[in-house]
């Protein structure tokens, strides 16, 4: 029995296998998210999924070492107690937290990463790696729906933006680590399959800022998850 299942990682793959893979991907994550307690309590995690395009280029001739580059769409968000101001209301900081807000929040990232496999994606079957990457994210404008108990009191698209900018406000950067398990591309097929449990993290906190919310309402999140996805 061992011998069988040394043979199923090590086994050699016939086909002549591309120096270059596309990679699509579907996650599903969890977010921690930690927001600024003066001016807001009770920050909860909404729905996040991650859809994903990466193209990868083998480094080596064992094709253990590669660089992935590509597109991201990230959709997740936050609900939390807050203060809600009327206009041309004194803005009275009190701690009552009465007003829900529901925030989602949509990224577009630039990933670069670097992928390391602990057998050979040419010679395996199957292939263990972790990869590291560096995320260039953009915010697109986000939704936000304010009610108090169960009433609507507005719903709108909002600006979201970077605490702490990279050239411009709605852009900034972070991390993703990733542990992974991929099927390699077989005799019979030029495709695989990959899972991998994700990281990713922020170098910025978001600032959120109206008319009618409090200042300062800095958030900084994590998140962790699984990704889904293809090797053609």
């Amino acid at each position: 029995m061992l011998c069988s299942t040394l043979s199923v990682y090590s086994f050699p793959l016939k086909r002549k296998q591309k120096n270059i893979v596309n990679r699509f991907g579907l996650g599903a994550f969890y977010g921690f998210y930690r927001i600024n307690t003066n001016h807001a309590i009770n920050p909860s995690p909404r729905a996040a999924v991650l859809f994903s395009y990466k193209t990868e280029f083998y480094l080596d001739f064992r094709k253990q070492t590669s660089f992935m580059f590509g597109l991201e769409y990230f959709y997740h968000g936050l609900n939390f107690n807050s203060y809600y101001f009327e206009p041309d209301s004194i803005k009275l900081y009190d701690k009552s937290f009465s007003y829900k807000y529901s925030l989602t929040i949509h990224e577009i990232c630039l990933p670069i990463v670097f992928k390391y496999s602990f057998l050979s994606d040419k010679e395996a079957l199957f292939s263990p790696y972790f990869s590291l990457g560096y995320n260039f994210r953009y915010l697109l404008p986000a939704n936000n729906l304010v009610t108090l108990n169960g009433n609507t009191l507005i719903k709108e698209n909002v600006k979201l933006n970077f605490k702490n900018p990279l050239f411009i406000n709605s852009l900034n950067s972070g991390l993703q680590f990733n542990l992974g398990f991929q099927k390699n591309n077989h005799e019979t097929s030029n495709s695989g399959f990959f899972v991998e449990l994700m990281c990713r993290a922020n170098f910025s906190p978001y600032s959120f800022q109206t008319n009618y919310s409090a200042n300062s309402l800095f958030t900084n999140n994590l998140h962790i998850g699984l990704n889904l996805g293809l090797k053609l």
